[in-house]
């Protein structure tokens, strides 16, 4: 009787899962594990933001601004050194009380060497963090940093310290607990995972917030290129990030009839894809060497053969280049087409994660072969670049950035926790520690337009092209509402079409 009953129950969830419509959202990169601490992606990223709460969202359109999320109030201390957030009642999905042991355990974990954890150095600089009140719990940090606050803000995942109390658990790779608007249906690694949403999560109650997660279901998929077309054709997909044109070109190639090309309006700049040095290698040290990159890449050839709606920035002079070499005391002295100093040969290694690096990659292999520079390719997987991004041993690594970023310290200061490169200019130090004391976003604007130029200045990189970034392409069956700047794209489209094969 009781295993009849049980799967009556299972049945009955099945059939409401089925009445509720999924949105399909693909993506290119496997989905290895859900893990907080050592679950990497882009993707992944977008699932933690649906799956956890933070202390803080940003005010939609208005970056470096906040708004309340767990935390109901916060304060900053005159000398911008301790922050004090308080938190509101809310639940795990599970039912359990967020509580502040749980907002304490979730930023000292980070730094539990046995939980494995990728993201410490994003809180480098946190002194001490100590629960002051029944509802309030204070960050004390070293020295005023802007960035640092803004991470405890809106980055720290909030996670429960009953479900993550073993970091040596394998479960957290396939479930996951947050009190966020979505919790985990179910997970397929490598594949696919389904979020529902969270009857439980207190921002259902916030006129504003429910309004920035329309669906009841999200599935992640896991997609080749070739293969989205065929997905959309048959309505098993509903949205697609676009991270290179060729996807484009192949969806137009398979007749994209009625396929929606969506802008993302969260998007404020241009990405510029830059090479950035490990200036521990000699010939990279010199400022003079990247200046001299900088005028053989012809951006105009490069980009626009590379990549859809792009713009060129830099200027383009294979002689100025040649005699900056040669001034430098690069030559060609056993005529092998490779320039030399001092005998050692222009040879160097690039290290990329994603293959959609590869075209523009290549064809500036090819311009640099021309001069007699010598760059080989090497494809290496997320975690595995990032570990050896941290211990400096590489010669180069290619990356997309925001022409206006705002996170400067933590690459680009001699002692930044993401400055793999051994960039060091005691100009710019100055300079960014002074603006880690300013937190009125109007004047960091002001103060980062300037950093920007003064890195600029010393060709810190190989800029390469300006692109379209984080635009989607969706289901022309797609209903879409709340197109406004600042909100998640969960909360664009509000009607997706009923249950069809493949979507639940």
């Amino acid at each position: 009787m009781k295993i009849l009953l049980f799967l009556l129950f299972v049945i009955q969830i099945k059939v409401a899962n089925a009445a509720q419509p999924i949105f399909i959202y693909g993506v290119s990169e496997p989905l290895l594990s859900l893990n907080p601490y050592t679950g990497t992606g882009f993707s992944m990223w977008q699932a933690q933001q649906l799956i956890y709460d933070f202390l803080l969202f940003e005010v939609p359109g208005h970056r470096d601004e906040f708004r309340p999320a767990l935390a109901k109030k916060w304060t900053v201390s005159k000398d911008k050194k301790v922050y004090e957030f308080e938190i509101r009642e809310a639940q795990w999905s599970d039912g359990k009380p967020v509580t502040l042991e749980d907002v304490k355990f979730s930023i000292d974990s980070l730094f539990d060497k046995r939980y494995k954890s990728y993201w410490p150095g994003s809180f480098e600089g946190l002194e001490k963090t100590e629960i002051v009140q029944p509802n309030k719990i204070r960050f004390i940090v070293k020295e005023p940093q802007f960035e640092l606050f803004k991470t405890i803000a809106v980055s720290l995942k909030i996670i429960p310290k009953h479900f993550y109390s073993d970091p040596d658990s394998t479960v957290y790779n396939k479930q996951a607990l947050g009190s966020g608007p979505y919790k985990i249906e179910n997970f397929d690694s490598g594949q696919k995972f389904t979020l529902e949403k969270n009857p439980k999560w207190w921002g259902w109650a916030d006129p504003e917030l429910k309004t920035w997660y329309t669906q009841d279901r999200i599935r992640f998929l896991t997609l080749s290129e070739t293969s989205v077309g065929a997905h959309f054709q048959k309505n098993e997909l509903d949205l697609m990030r676009i991270t290179n044109s060729h996807l484009v070109k192949t969806l137009k190639a398979q007749s994209d009839s009625g396929l929606k090309y969506i802008f993302n309006p969260n998007k404020n700049v241009q990405m510029i894809e830059q090479i950035l040095f490990n200036l521990k290698n000699p010939f990279f040290a010199d400022d003079n060497i990247r200046k001299a990159l900088n005028f053989i890449v012809d951006r105009k050839h490069l980009c626009g053969k590379s990549y859809e709606g792009s713009s060129v920035a830099g200027t383009t002079s294979i002689p100025t280049a040649q005699e900056i070499l040669r001034k430098s005391g690069f030559k060609d002295s056993d005529k092998d087409g490779v320039l030399d100093k001092d005998g050692k040969p222009f040879i160097f290694t690039v290290i990329y994660s994603s293959s959609d690096y590869e075209v523009i990659l290549t064809k500036l292999k090819e311009s640099l072969k021309a001069v007699g520079i010598v760059m080989n390719l090497q494809m290496v997987d997320y975690s595995l670049m990032q570990k050896t991004l941290s211990s400096k041993r590489f010669d180069a690594y290619i990356d997309r950035f925001d022409e206006k970023q705002t996170v400067l310290r933590s690459v680009w200061a001699t002692d930044g926790a993401y400055n793999y490169t051994g960039f060091s200019r005691a100009k710019i130090d100055k300079n960014l520690s002074e603006m880690d004391k300013v937190f009125d976003a109007k004047k960091r604007d002001q103060i980062i337009t300037t950093m920007h130029k003064e890195i600029s200045a010393v060709n810190p990189s190989l800029t390469l092209c300006e692109v379209r970034m984080e635009d989607f392409v969706g289901n022309k069956n797609l209903e879409s509402i709340n197109l406004k700047k600042g909100i998640q794209f969960w909360g664009w489209f509000y009607k997706v079409p009923g249950p069809v094969s493949g979507r639940n």
